[in-house]
């Protein structure tokens, strides 16, 4: 529907050869492809055609309203889909007016529906065959504010051991949709080893003294202890001064871990 909008009062300056004055455009300025409208040159005798100039081109375009404070005419859709600067210039009988300038500005960018993944997803198996693992996945953008997103598989779901593929899609009620795939990958970690504290001991002898400590190591997916072995063993002469601890453990696919702490034996107490 065409749109013939009230007067906004702001003083332009233009004055014909003949005194034709225009003092406003109302409105003074359009929004591309916002569909049909007039524009009112606000002044005294401004006259009947009024010509438009600017990136589309020059147009001339008879008004549909004169009086004597106001012409009013079509805004050629040409100019409205084509943003940018323009003058406009009255012809009438007692002349033309000076170029009045109003301007066709865009639209701000609506960015496209797009979906906001995570990274490559790393988790730990809890089983033999996998583990359950939750992700976020949302979607932004679009034209309106109500996307709905769905993943397969969904949040939450069980997700064997290896890689994952997951493939999500966003769709809102304009019809714009999105899609995506990210991937989650459930890796069997080696075992967990436990280790004591570092140890300070006194020397029983010359020689060092006897330390026994306690090592123990578990994996999650075994879910069970599993053997650990650390050199020197448990029980063994240490000798007088510092001595590291090495553990490896092994869990039933072959998974190894290591890890240490030291054994000082020493007659110097702890500051």
């Amino acid at each position: 529907m065409r749109r013939i909008l009230a007067a906004v009062c702001l003083v332009l300056g233009a004055t014909g050869a003949m005194g034709q004055v225009i003092t406003s455009l109302d409105p003074p300025s359009f929004k591309a492809n916002s569909g049909e409208w007039f524009l009112t040159a606000n002044g005294r005798y401004v006259g009947d055609t009024f010509v438009y100039n600017g990136p589309a081109g020059t147009f001339k375009v008879d008004a549909n309203a004169v009086d004597t404070t106001f012409s009013t005419a079509w805004v050629p859709l040409e100019v409205l889909a084509k943003p940018g600067l323009y003058t406009l210039t009255v012809e009438g009988p007692n002349g033309t007016t000076d170029p009045v300038e109003f301007k066709v500005t865009s639209p701000p960018r609506v960015p496209n529906l797009t979906l906001v993944l995570p990274e490559t997803l790393v988790a730990a198996a809890r089983t033999t065959k996998g583990n359950y693992v939750k992700y976020d996945v949302t979607a932004f953008g679009g034209s309106v504010s109500d996307a709905v997103v769905r993943c397969d598989p969904a949040s939450g779901s069980f997700f064997y051991t290896g890689t994952n593929r997951v493939s999500c899609t966003a769709s809102n009620s304009a019809g714009e949709t999105a899609s995506d795939v990210f991937t989650i990958s459930v890796i069997d970690d080696a075992p967990t080893i436990r280790l004591p504290n570092d140890i300070v001991v006194p020397p029983a002898s010359d020689r060092g003294t006897f330390v026994k400590y306690d090592v123990t190591a578990y994996d999650d997916v075994d879910a069970a202890a599993v053997p650990v072995s650390c050199k020197p063993a448990s029980g063994e002469l240490f000798p007088v001064g510092l001595t590291f601890v090495e553990c490896t453990a092994s869990d039933s696919v072959g998974n190894v871990a290591s890890a240490s702490f030291s054994v000082n034996v020493t007659d110097e107490k702890p500051r």
